[in-house]
Protein backbone atom coordinates (compact mmCIF):
# COMPACT_ATOMS: atom_id res chain seq x y z
CA UNK A 1 0.00 0.00 0.00
CA UNK A 2 1.15 3.98 -0.91
CA UNK A 3 1.52 6.42 1.47
CA UNK A 4 -0.20 9.53 1.05
CA UNK A 5 2.85 11.13 0.53
CA UNK A 6 3.72 8.86 -2.25
CA UNK A 7 0.13 9.06 -4.06
CA UNK A 8 0.62 12.94 -3.98
CA UNK A 9 4.01 12.69 -5.21
CA UNK A 10 2.29 10.67 -8.53
CA UNK A 11 -0.40 13.59 -9.19
CA UNK A 12 1.70 16.04 -8.59
CA UNK A 13 3.74 14.17 -11.12
CA UNK A 14 1.19 14.36 -13.89
CA UNK A 15 -0.32 17.14 -13.16
CA UNK A 16 3.04 18.76 -13.92
CA UNK A 17 3.29 16.40 -17.47
CA UNK A 18 0.23 18.16 -18.72
CA UNK A 19 1.19 21.77 -17.57
CA UNK A 20 4.85 21.17 -19.35
CA UNK A 21 3.58 19.98 -22.44
CA UNK A 22 2.34 22.82 -24.62
CA UNK A 23 -0.55 21.31 -26.71
CA UNK A 24 -1.83 20.01 -23.47
CA UNK A 25 -4.71 22.17 -23.43
CA UNK A 26 -6.03 21.75 -27.05
CA UNK A 27 -8.93 19.63 -26.30
CA UNK A 28 -11.44 20.07 -23.43
CA UNK A 29 -10.38 16.51 -21.57
CA UNK A 30 -6.94 17.35 -21.22
CA UNK A 31 -8.11 20.50 -19.06
CA UNK A 32 -10.80 18.83 -17.24
CA UNK A 33 -8.35 16.06 -16.19
CA UNK A 34 -5.26 18.36 -14.99
CA UNK A 35 -8.01 20.53 -12.81
CA UNK A 36 -9.43 17.12 -11.84
CA UNK A 37 -5.84 16.30 -10.47
CA UNK A 38 -5.77 19.57 -9.18
CA UNK A 39 -9.19 19.00 -6.66
CA UNK A 40 -7.71 15.62 -5.91
CA UNK A 41 -4.07 17.05 -4.94
CA UNK A 42 -6.21 19.92 -2.81
CA UNK A 43 -8.29 17.09 -1.09
CA UNK A 44 -5.39 15.18 0.00
CA UNK A 45 -3.12 18.19 0.69
CA UNK A 46 -6.17 19.77 2.95
CA UNK A 47 -6.54 22.67 1.10
CA UNK A 48 -7.97 24.91 -1.47
CA UNK A 49 -8.74 23.88 -5.06
CA UNK A 50 -6.83 26.30 -7.37
CA UNK A 51 -8.23 25.56 -11.01
CA UNK A 52 -6.19 26.41 -14.09
CA UNK A 53 -7.88 28.54 -17.04
CA UNK A 54 -7.38 26.97 -20.59
CA UNK A 55 -4.10 29.53 -20.68
CA UNK A 56 -2.80 27.51 -18.18
CA UNK A 57 -3.00 30.26 -15.31
CA UNK A 58 -4.18 30.49 -12.19
CA UNK A 59 -7.08 33.40 -11.15
CA UNK A 60 -5.40 35.96 -9.94
CA UNK A 61 -8.39 36.08 -6.68
CA UNK A 62 -6.92 33.17 -5.64
CA UNK A 63 -3.13 34.28 -5.85
CA UNK A 64 -3.75 37.04 -3.99
CA UNK A 65 -5.66 35.63 -1.27
CA UNK A 66 -3.27 32.94 -1.22
CA UNK A 67 -0.03 33.69 -1.57
CA UNK A 68 1.29 31.31 0.75
CA UNK A 69 0.65 28.54 -1.79
CA UNK A 70 1.98 30.13 -4.82
CA UNK A 71 5.65 31.46 -3.88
Amino acid sequence: MRSKKDVIEMINYYKDVYLDDPSSFEDDYAWGLCNGLEIALAILEERPAFYIDKYKHYDKYDIENNPEYFL
